[in-house]
């Protein structure tokens, strides 16, 4: 059993993926803290359940990450990028099961040089997180729907309540 797609499509997103994440690594420490970001980073050092109307999520993964790796700016926006990878997958794969291969692939190129969508995957605010797990959700809510299992239905819910984190 190999890990690595068969699929030209899913190869080429994949790459996509890589090279478009490996250029948010190099380029996401050049760029000065915005006001969101400093907030969540100093949130993070005192977690609580809310902070000003906002929930823990970002505070969190911050803290996580700056605990594992410093307090950098690098190490702050890390799950940034991460997240905006993985969402690029998911959206392949949402592209793909709901239309064809190639629909996922110009979906996850055009999803990835949005700006809006552009500027999430550097900074870490609260949007990286919510849109991961709101994507995540619309394809187990699809699996759900499919095959009826009480799981996926489960999961769903459990997803869309980290994308409020």
């Amino acid at each position: 059993m190999s890990l690595l797609p068969k699929s030209p499509e899913a190869r080429m997103a994949l790459g996509w993926i890589f090279a478009i994440t490996l250029f948010r690594l190099w380029f996401a420490p050049h760029l000065d803290l915005v006001g969101d970001e400093a907030h969540y980073w100093e949130c993070g050092r005192s977690l609580d359940w809310n902070h000003y109307g906002k929930g823990p999520g970002a505070a969190f993964v911050i803290r996580v990450f700056t605990l594992l790796l410093g307090d950098h700016v690098w190490a702050l926006r890390l799950p940034a990028v991460l997240l905006s990878a993985g969402t690029g997958w998911l959206i392949f794969v949402m592209g793909r099961t709901f239309y064809s291969e190639r629909v996922g692939l110009v979906a996850v190129v055009a999803a990835s040089v949005m700006p809006l969508f552009a500027i999430g995957s550097i900074l870490m605010t609260i949007d990286p997180l919510s849109v991961f797990f709101w994507v995540a959700a619309g394809l187990s809510f699809w699996s759900a729907v499919q095959t009826g299992q009480k799981r996926f239905w489960v999961l769903t819910g459990l997803l869309i309540g980290f994308g409020f984190q």
